[in-house]
């Protein structure tokens, strides 16, 4: 049957994510792992189609990563593994944006906003984002992310916004 489903994993050498596969040994093309991350009903074979967005460099993976992380009816470890894959490159880089939009939704859980800001501390070009960054340092009440924004503006000390919230502290 064409529908059954198993998950290889990759070498050693490569990203410990499992590698969702067709019974037939194909792989998943992107767009039919962006529908798995989104609707399948089997939880691992979602997982292993989450993780393997984190590969997938493209518009298209971020939006899905995007919608699981806000959506409430998507399970939580699901929207931690979105985050996850979001919040790492190539993503993480590619949509600064999102992320830093998405750390300060009151909505997300504080596991999903853990991951999220342990993205938004690492970006490339974090400067451009550092008075959202210490904005939200200051409103933030899960003392994981708090602390994880304050390394953040802490590393960037000469920047006017993350000098007046460090003096504010």
């Amino acid at each position: 049957d064409g529908d059954e489903v198993r998950v290889v994993s990759p070498p050693p050498d490569f990203v410990n994510v499992p590698i969702p596969v067709k019974a037939d040994g194909k792989a998943y093309t992107p767009a039919e792992l962006r529908d798995l991350a989104k609707t399948s009903e089997d939880p691992v074979l979602r997982l292993a189609a989450i993780r393997a967005l984190r590969r997938d460099d493209s518009p298209a993976a971020r939006a899905v990563l995007g919608e699981l992380i806000v959506d409430p009816k998507t399970p939580q470890d699901l929207r931690v593994e979105a985050a996850k894959a979001l919040a790492k490159p190539p993503h993480r880089d590619a949509s600064p944006d999102e992320l830093v939009a998405l750390l300060a939704s009151p909505d997300l859980p504080a596991a999903v906003r853990r991951e999220v800001a342990d993205g938004v501390t690492k970006l490339r070009d974090r400067g451009a984002w550092m008075a959202e960054i210490a904005g939200q340092m200051g409103k933030e009440s899960d003392p994981e992310v708090r602390k994880l924004l304050f390394d953040a503006v802490q590393r960037s000390a000469g920047d006017p916004a993350a000098k007046l919230e460090l003096l504010a502290v």
